[in-house]
């Protein structure tokens, strides 16, 4: 009986050794195919097979949007918007919503190894131009009809024709109270104003080529954080945001010399506004909302200067 029991435990111990040592050598084959994979790049042309196939499947998309806007135009009907494309690719994940804005800025965009391009009439409707920018001569302005709240972002690229005092946009009901706003000081410092907080000072002026992103109460510049408003949560201005200029309850206010590329407008991170500076097809400057469709034009006095055309 004694011999009996040895040998259950004599056996047990072998196997218990053997799961043992077929488990290292399970994990030495699997850390020899994984460097294996990472020496061949085979992970990396998995991954480059992957965005390839994505690009084939958009270029396809783009392809058949292009057919059914050719027929339309022949059978005089109402062509396919490309907006609908872009909003439909991103519906099926095919681009991201970085990848969307990339395509509405610029008209193309490159996955893998292919460069996708939109025509350049993608963007804008039939008729239309793209341009770089619209320039005020200090008299023109842009209602948006968004009026600002606490979980209001904007972000504009712009550049100042004129180093003086002026507003880039903005609304509020008084010079501090309730107040939207983005202005250069007499003193020529850009102010960031919002909430019930007073202004706050920072980066001097001048005429080169920046970008300014209000995130609620945190104010960029360049990318860079340079100051942070304090606001309550009923903040509202009352009076639609003016780009270009401040709408001061109701009234254009320091309506400014400057060129903007590009304004984004979000509420609770959702994007609700993005102009983009064109000509309609009336060659009347203008910008054009992608997100809704609509046309802005000037609401002060003269016409704004149209920027070279995006080809």
């Amino acid at each position: 009986m004694k011999e009996i029991v040895k040998s259950v435990k004599k056996q047990n111990g072998i196997t218990l050794v053997a799961l043992v040592i077929t488990i290292i050598v399970l994990i030495l084959l699997a850390t020899v195919s994984i460097n294996i994979m990472k020496n061949s790049g085979l992970i990396e042309k998995t991954k480059l097979a992957k965005e390839e196939h994505r690009a084939s499947a958009i270029q396809e998309q783009i392809d058949l949007l292009k057919n059914e806007q050719e027929i339309a135009k022949q059978n005089n009907e109402t062509e396919p918007s490309i907006n609908e494309l872009i909003d439909k690719l991103q519906e099926q994940k095919l681009i991201t919503e970085e990848e969307k804005n990339t395509i509405i800025q610029t008209g193309k965009i490159t996955i893998g190894s292919k460069e996708l391009t939109f025509s350049k009439d993608a963007i804008l409707p039939q008729g239309y131009t793209r341009c770089e920018y619209l320039e005020s001569t200090g008299v023109q302005y842009i209602d948006t009809g968004i009026v600002a709240t606490n979980n209001t972002k904007v972000k504009i690229d712009f550049s100042f024709t004129k180093n003086e005092q002026s507003g880039l946009l903005g609304g509020r009901v008084g010079f501090k109270n309730n107040s939207f706003s983005v202005q250069v000081s007499s003193t020529k410092y850009i102010t960031f104003g919002f909430g019930n907080n007073t202004d706050i000072t920072s980066k001097s002026n001048d005429t080169n080529r920046h970008t300014i992103l209000k995130d609620k109460s945190k104010n960029y510049y360049d990318g860079v954080l340079i100051s942070e408003n304090q606001i309550s949560n009923t903040f509202s201005t009352k009076h639609n945001v003016f780009l270009f200029s401040i709408n001061n309850n109701g009234t254009p206010y320091v309506t400014c010399n400057a060129k903007i590329y590009n304004f984004k407008f979000y509420e609770n991170d959702t994007l609700i506004q993005d102009l983009i500076p064109g000509l309609d097809n009336n060659a009347i400057p203008c910008m054009y909302d992608t997100v809704s469709g609509q046309t802005f034009y000037n609401q002060g006095t003269g016409e704004f200067i149209a920027g070279p055309v995006i080809e």
